[in-house]
């Protein structure tokens, strides 16, 4: 059960992962449809922490419908995965059943990460019947005490009631996938143990990540001694609500643009001379090149070391644990569509 313990000695030495060609598009897209909007103000999160001093209302917007379905039909037919928010909460999307069933009838991965308290019956049912492939819940604390200092609100049980709605919407089937997790820190390190024990008897899996700091260091991680480059550069695009796309989740304030997917279409991007510059700094050691990039130790989770417990399969990296029931892995379809965090 400790994290320390199983995110130490992750083998990132298989380096066959950059030999391969680039996919003519992203394995996934987290798509602004709802940028900076949030009903919660988190102590760890970069955008909304009561802490941040910044002046967030630039970056605040809403991707309109007919731009998103453009980047929809760009990539239908590929195996991306769309995730619908960056740093807001997608249930305030009042678009967000048609964006779901634009994704679908191009037969592309849907994702959703939530906090859970606007969770209603209809959310639940809609998401069930169109196949939404994953849903996790954002809990962060075993008491209402804890959820208060890490979260802003002690409703724990509002949240535990969502995931309850959604399992019950659900029923026998195995999708959507539904998980919760909990993000690590001094103020709810006591809980993670009985948060695990507790949630992985319900839901199909459990996270655990380490807090991301400024910088991109992650807190507590211990590093292997030779960076390698971002899978992310290989595997994932971030766009805004204006169409902007940075290179990683991380940058909550854009501070790096290679394109707009709007403009000159998700491939050009993804395959364009900004990039692709980027991806030369990574694999050619020049990582202070990019000063997003300089400091980060996102780099080294790419990579997992697996055993199985009971009837739990433990897969970490060096600086998540995902606990995983057995009995439902096989509706874990979504890990054939792309690399999935929510595993």
């Amino acid at each position: 059960m400790d994290i320390e313990q199983l995110t130490k000695h992750v083998d990132i030495s298989d380096k066959r992962i950059w030999e391969l060609p680039l996919s003519r598009a992203p394995q996934q897209i987290y798509m602004g449809c709802l940028d900076g909007y949030c009903n919660l103000k988190c102590s760890m999160c970069f955008f909304h922490s009561p802490n941040n001093k910044k002046d967030v209302a630039k970056y605040k917007g809403r991707m309109r419908l007919e731009d998103y379905t453009k980047v929809l039909n760009e990539v239908e037919g590929e195996v991306t995965v769309i995730y619908p928010y960056r740093y807001a909460e997608p249930l305030l999307n009042k678009d967000l059943f048609e964006r779901i069933s634009e994704a679908k009838k191009r037969n592309l991965s849907f994702v959703i990460d939530t906090n859970g308290l606007l969770l209603t019956k209809r959310h639940a049912d809609f998401f069930v019947e169109n196949h939404v492939d994953s849903i996790s819940f954002s809990v962060d604390a075993f008491s209402k005490e804890t959820l208060k200092v890490v979260r802003g609100i002690d409703d724990l049980e509002k949240i535990r009631r969502a995931v309850f709605l959604m399992l019950e919407a659900r029923g026998q089937s195995l999708v959507p996938r539904i998980g919760v997790s909990f993000t690590l820190m001094e103020a709810n390190r006591h809980e993670v143990e009985a948060f695990v024990d507790y949630w992985i008897k319900h839901v199909d899996v459990v996270r655990v990540n380490r807090v991301i700091k400024e910088n991109n260091v992650i807190e507590g991680v211990d590093l292997p001694e030779e960076r390698v480059p971002c899978y992310c550069l290989f595997s994932r695009m971030v766009v805004d609500f204006k169409g902007d796309a940075t290179i990683c989740t991380t940058d909550a304030f854009s501070t790096v643009n290679v394109g707009n997917v709007f403009k000159d279409g998700v491939r050009k991007v993804w395959n364009g001379d900004a990039l692709n510059q980027i991806r030369h700094y990574h694999k050619t050691n020049q990582f202070d090149k990019i000063p997003l990039c300089k400091d980060c130790d996102g780099w080294a989770d790419y990579a997992y070391q697996e055993k199985v417990e009971g009837d739990v399969l433990i897969r970490a990296t060096t600086s998540v644990v995902f606990y995983n029931r057995i009995d439902r892995l096989n509706g874990w379809k979504i890990s054939q569509k792309g690399r999935n965090r929510n595993k």
